[in-house]
């Protein structure tokens, strides 16, 4: 399986923003950019909780953890709004430049490269993140993130689904033998690749719910996503 983690470390040294948002003006971003870049994680975390609060009532979580923060695009402006904010991400270069953008923005929070055991939070936030994570990963740590929820608090994570015939290159590079059926292809090996490059994985939606501990009734919101091509839901629920 290719070491995505590996090729995260890798964007981090290279190109971090472009990595977090793939548009060419943050490949080599100027001081506008930058500023562009994170007024988006603002208006994205607003977004977030007043669809919680229109969809299902009052919010107002304490604590919270941003999965995959990378730079701290939405986990400054999470950290605004709650007392305990914790990043977590995976790439060093990642981690070190968030605690930076934090500092400048003059806001509190931990940075982290994994999720600690003896945490739980009011709020666990993931958006464009897990599409960059094999799902045979990608299910236990969504798993993880849901046992990790405060009874009352909201998980909203952001997964993708299916993607249209004008995103397939990341696919083609990856595949190196294979059968087709006519509907389906399946990979025997993986072809070596470019150390990091970035690849987009989709998510089997009844598979993502089933790690969710839901009862008959519970209600979940979902809201459509499309990222170049790549289609998906951002998922709104609670945890009771």
């Amino acid at each position: 399986m290719r070491d995505t983690d590996d090729d995260w470390q890798r964007i981090a040294v290279r190109t971090p923003y472009f990595g977090v948002l793939a548009d060419k003006r943050f490949l080599n971003p100027t001081a506008e950019d930058l500023s562009d870049f994170f007024r988006s994680g603002e208006a994205d975390v607003e977004h977030v909780l007043s669809t919680v609060q229109r969809q299902f009532g009052t919010f107002r979580p304490h604590s919270a953890l941003d999965f995959g923060c990378g730079v701290g695009r939405t986990l400054i402006p999470i950290a605004r709004r709650v007392s305990q904010a914790l990043g977590v991400d995976v790439a060093e270069g990642m981690r070190t430049l968030a605690k930076k953008h934090l500092a400048e923005a003059r806001v509190n929070a931990v940075v982290l490269e994994s999720i600690p055991e003896d945490k739980t939070f009011d709020w666990v936030h993931s958006s464009i993140v897990f599409q960059h994570i094999p799902p045979s990963r990608g299910y236990f740590i969504l798993k993880k993130l849901w046992s990790q929820l405060n009874p009352n608090g909201f998980l909203t994570v952001q997964i993708t689904i299916f993607r249209n015939g004008s995103h397939v290159g990341e696919v083609l590079r990856d595949l190196s033998s294979f059968s087709y059926d006519g509907e389906r292809i399946l990979k025997y090996l993986e072809s070596s690749g470019q150390p990091g490059e970035m690849s987009m994985y989709d998510y089997d939606l009844s598979r993502v719910l089933s790690v969710l501990d839901l009862q008959t009734g519970h209600e979940v919101f979902l809201e459509c996503t499309v990222h170049g091509g790549c289609h998906g839901v951002r998922i709104y629920v609670q945890r009771r």
